[in-house]
């Protein structure tokens, strides 16, 4: 079963990492990431995932999630999200850009359990858009995790 605290703080060092970068380092980012958390739910969760699976030995699905949300929760036009999942706990480092908390990791969330369609994926075996998108931003979370 996954740790929930090793998770937490991966994803907080993660997320910590990314809100220290100015405007300048953004700029050098894959363009996924460089209006970041607005839009950078699919190449964060993949970079989060990546670490989890070949650093910790914590094998992570993403999660797709999307269309019309169950009533009780706000609703934006056309909603979709992406995030990890891991035996049952949501690891999610960009629901702000929801109105959720930045960095949510817990077996529960209404939030997340509220869209209608949602579909679990193994983490992206496309090298290719990997090395374009992903790929610089692990390498920096590397070097920062190192000190």
């Amino acid at each position: 079963m996954a740790d929930a605290t090793v998770i937490r703080d991966a994803a907080a060092s993660f997320r910590a990492m990314l809100d220290a970068l100015d405007e300048r380092d953004k700029l050098s980012l894959p363009i996924g990431f460089r209006d970041f958390p607005r839009g950078s739910c699919d190449p964060a969760s993949q970079v989060l995932g990546r670490y989890l699976r070949d650093k910790l030995t914590i094998e992570p699905l993403t999660t797709v999630t999307w269309g019309a949300r169950l009533s009780g929760t706000p609703a934006f036009a056309l909603d979709s999200h992406r995030r990890l999942e891991s035996d049952g706990l949501v690891i999610d480092v960009t629901a702000d850009q929801f109105g959720q908390e930045p960095i949510v990791v817990t077996r529960r969330s209404r939030w997340h359990q509220s869209f209608q369609n949602i579909r679990f994926e193994a983490l992206t075996d496309d090298e290719v858009w990997w090395n374009e998108n992903c790929a610089p931003v692990l390498a920096r979370f590397m070097k920062y995790v190192r000190g």
